[in-house]
């Protein structure tokens, strides 16, 4: 009888929890979402490669940081680590010369943590997703476009702090 009890209270769920079977799809749907997210961005990446500067991930235009900000801006904060998982394995598969570990990791954090920031930015400044107002699409280019460029030094700053490209002088 104490055994059968036993066995009851760890079949039994939490009026609070979520049944595992609604978990388990939750976690799936989450898990194609994030294989989804990082094949498109690794797609978009390499289609912007055309030109690409000193053989590596420096181009003139970057589809997949729109897509990055997209993500972040739709889905939330805590989306961050496919966003970051995405930048590396981009960084690490991408280029045409081989780059030490320390520097595609470093940038890769830097890259994410820019557009995470101006997510967060959007977010604390009450912009609206779906563009209803005039002020929202203007948040979205300002705020876009310094993100972008903070993150573009922060790049470029990486890369040539650990000699990978050539520094002007």
């Amino acid at each position: 009888m104490i055994a059968e009890e036993a066995a009851e209270d760890v079949t039994r769920v939490p009026a609070w929890a979520a049944p595992v079977s609604s978990r388990m799809g939750r976690a799936l749907v989450v898990l194609a979402l994030s294989i989804s997210y990082i094949a498109l961005y690794l797609t978009l990446d390499r289609f912007s490669f055309i030109e690409a500067q000193h053989g590596i991930d420096i181009t003139p235009w970057s589809p997949s940081a729109g897509l990055a900000l997209a993500l972040l801006i739709i889905k939330g904060l805590r989306w961050s680590p496919v966003v970051f998982a995405a930048e590396l394995l981009s960084a690490a598969t991408l280029p045409e010369m081989a780059i030490p570990s320390a520097p595609i990791f470093i940038a890769a954090l830097v890259v994410t943590g820019g557009y995470a920031g101006a997510a967060a930015v959007l977010r604390r400044l009450g912009f609206d997703a779906g563009l209803h107002r005039t002020s929202d699409v203007v948040l979205l280019i300002v705020v876009t476009i310094t993100s972008s460029g903070l993150a573009a030094c922060g790049y470029v700053a990486t890369y040539a702090a650990a000699g990978v490209v050539p520094i002007m002088r």
